[in-house]
């Protein structure tokens, strides 16, 4: 199994945490993609996401990672490995995600 695919697999298994719809910088990066993925030509607005997460997505290694992520467990864990929160985050909201960002939802993005 591949180093992303086992920390997907390891994401997985972690069954305690805090939802993801606590996480203020994972669901910036959740909007970033929404935003992203609309079909109406938005200009992403960077002074919307906070200074941390403007600050990763100023990065082209960075932003290509998140913007190349197949679904929301991948994202998961590319956020992991930006250090923003120290908290354990579980994907418990398929459904209230699912209407946040229909974008993505329409994507198969929240399915992991």
């Amino acid at each position: 199994m591949s180093n992303l695919g086992t920390q997907i697999f390891n994401a997985n298994l972690e069954k305690q945490g805090t939802s993801v719809l606590n996480s203020k910088h994972f669901m910036e990066l959740l909007n970033y993609l929404e935003v992203v993925n609309s079909n109406e030509e938005k200009e992403l607005n960077y002074a919307k996401l906070s200074s941390k997460v403007s600050e990763i997505l100023d990065d082209v290694h960075n932003e290509n990672a998140v913007l190349n992520a197949k679904n929301i467990e991948e994202l998961l864990v590319i956020f992991k490995n930006f250090n923003l929160s120290h908290e354990n985050l579980k994907l418990d909201c398929a459904a209230q995600l699912q209407s946040l960002f229909p974008n993505l939802a329409k994507n198969n993005f929240l399915v992991g």
